[in-house]
């Protein structure tokens, strides 16, 4: 059963910078799917990685993937990723190309610092 489900929004414009963004966990919780919409076709890598509280020993990498003229992309975890208090959920896109925006929706169950 899903609890609380909530979500974070977030964008970057490629012509200025690679996306890097990082949202820690506030309270135990799971990531549900994470979505980017580009404003244009995309040739460009993006990194989902679980950020532990316990250092970057620990830290997993949750999905990589490079996109060959794509205007979208969805992670959903095929197994349940679990964040405890003090975890974080980074999500980064390269910027090489050097044009479009990235807009991105985290939906997940549990609290962040936005």
């Amino acid at each position: 059963m899903i609890g609380r489900i909530q979500e974070q929004i977030f964008s970057q414009s490629l012509v200025s910078a690679a996306l890097n963004v990082s949202y820690d966990y506030v309270e135990d919780g799971t990531v549900q799917a994470i979505y980017l919409n580009f404003s244009t076709s995309i040739t460009e890598t993006i990194t989902i990685t679980k950020v532990s509280r316990h250092g970057a020993n620990y830290n997993i990498l949750l999905d990589t993937n490079t996109l060959n003229a794509e205007s979208s992309y969805i992670f959903h975890p095929e197994w349940k990723v679990v964040l405890k208090k003090g975890d974080s959920i980074k999500v980064q896109c390269t910027n090489a190309n050097t044009t479009g925006t990235v807009y991105g929706t985290i939906h997940f169950e549990g609290g962040i610092n936005e």
